[in-house]
């Protein structure tokens, strides 16, 4: 159980206003006096101090709530705070900064501003994101950022100009997309790919972000156009100009560009994609580069035809070619908006692992290894939650299979926040719950019934006047669900 500490009694217990300043290393406040001591606060709160501290440096499920209970004291814990600054400690020190950056007295913003400079990434790297959250921003923050641009740290001072430049007046904003055309004019390929990943982090309303885009669109370099072109589709930007800059692309010597580039065009119009398969299977079983193979079977997921499930089939039943199915099922996982096509594809590759026989699937394979991926494309399947899936479901769970896996997996992604249960799935749960006697009373059940809301309700006791007493146990669970 996470413990939460409560700072108001501690915050009682110091009754500090100030305790003497213990000098910091690299700090740049030369010729200061220290502050002096007022009140010295009692062994009690230290003591409780200390435990908040040690969180910060060493515990990571405690550490965001040890900086926020440290913060909620106030400036009177800064100079107590400092003390523990001697120790050779780069997360406690990047963390404190934190602290202070969330207590934003004068001496805090003092101390996040001597850190700037530190010969410790991991310290400096913390003092600017603390820099940039100080609230109020101080006067010069966005002149030190873009000053920082220019050395080690520059990606998090980038990443702190963007998220701060929406806000700013217009003359801070045509600085940034200044330098960022600067950045994709350079020779650093580095430099050019961080400049395009800034521009995508910007609103599409922020000044020259699309003049970027489309500049990036016609650069030399592949990689970087093909970025743009990615963007420029997601926020439906200059569809011309784009489907222009991929159909050159889809003539790209190298491969894996050219199956990005057939990617794009399929997101820019599905009927694109689909005018790829033919050249795509191709890649798929003549190429010898394991990258282009990946992007190969990437493509036929995301574009692909209930053969093309047959295909991926036979790459993620063979131990061979684990890494493949791992890879696959990885990628279709990390979709955000799964669209219906991949609930289709889904649904394809399920119907192929059916259709196969046990010979088949035997040959070669190490059969665990197909039933394991099977029940994840179905934990998929109910995860994305497609009006869809009730219909795969019907067709794809075998009868002779008594406990319903393919179900019972679907009901496992179902259990996301993100969807309530649809309601014909209703009589499927019904059906898994008459025919497992063994998980009958399973949570799984109850609980996707319960999102189903009402009308599950009332096709759950209408289900239990027509069965056994068993129903009628899992309608009063249902009852009690909360």
């Amino acid at each position: 159980m996470t413990r939460r500490h409560t700072p108001r009694p501690l915050a009682a217990l110091l009754g500090l206003t100030a305790l003497a300043i213990i000098p910091l290393p690299e700090t740049a406040s030369a010729g200061s006096e220290p502050a002096e001591a007022s009140t010295q606060p009692s062994p009690v709160a230290l003591e409780e101090v200390e435990k908040l501290v040690q969180l910060l440096g060493k515990d990571r499920e405690h550490r965001a709530q040890a900086i926020e209970d440290l913060a909620h004291l106030g400036p009177a814990v800064v100079p107590a705070l400092k003390s523990y600054w001697t120790q050779d400690n780069s997360r406690l020190r990047s963390n404190l900064l934190r602290v202070f950056a969330r207590i934003g007295d004068a001496d805090s913003r003092q101390l996040i501003l001597s850190m700037l400079a530190s010969t410790d990434l991991l310290v400096r790297e913390s003092a600017i994101e603390s820099l940039a959250s100080l609230e109020p921003l101080p006067a010069d923050a966005i002149p030190r950022l873009f000053r920082l641009l220019e050395g080690e740290s520059r990606s998090i001072a980038l990443a702190q100009l963007v998220r701060l430049a929406p806000s700013q007046k217009p003359a801070i904003q045509q600085a940034l997309a200044m330098k960022l055309r600067t950045m994709l004019e350079g020779e650093d390929v580095s430099l050019r790919r961080e400049a395009v990943r800034a521009i995508d982090a910007l609103p599409p309303d922020f000044p020259e972000t699309t003049a970027l885009l489309l500049q990036a669109l016609k650069h030399p370099d592949v990689s970087l156009r093909l970025t743009a072109a990615e963007i420029l589709t997601r926020r439906k930007q200059r569809p011309d100009e784009v489907l222009a800059a991929l159909q050159k692309l889809a003539q790209t010597p190298d491969v894996a560009l050219r199956l990005k580039a057939f990617s794009q065009l399929g997101e820019l119009d599905p009927s694109l994609a689909h005018d790829k398969l033919p050249l795509v299977r191709t890649i798929l079983s003549s190429s010898s580069s394991v990258k282009a193979q990946i992007d190969a079977l990437k493509f036929l997921a995301r574009w692909g035809d209930p053969e093309d499930g047959k295909r991926l089939l036979e790459a993620m039943s063979s131990p061979r070619t684990a890494w493949m199915r791992d890879l696959l099922i990885k990628n279709l996982e990390q979709m955000e908006r799964p669209s219906a096509e991949i609930a289709s594809l889904l649904g394809n590759l399920l119907r192929a692992y059916n259709e196969a026989s046990d010979e088949q699937r035997g040959t070669g394979s190490d059969p665990s290894l197909a039933e394991e991926s099977r029940l994840k494309l179905a934990r998929l399947l109910g995860r994305m939650g497609h009006a869809g899936t009730v219909e795969l479901l019907r067709a794809l769970e075998p009868e002779h299979d008594e406990h319903l896996p393919v179900t019972h997996a679907a009901l496992i992604g179902l259990q996301t926040p993100i969807h309530d249960a649809p309601e014909e799935i209703v009589p499927i749960i019904l059906d898994r719950a008459h025919r497992d006697m063994d998980g009958v009373l399973n949570p799984d059940v109850v609980q996707t019934l319960a999102r189903g809301g009402p009308r599950a309700v009332a096709l759950a006791e209408d289900w239990a006047t027509r069965g056994p007493q068993r129903r009628k146990q899992l309608v009063t669970l249902l009852k009690r669900s909360p």
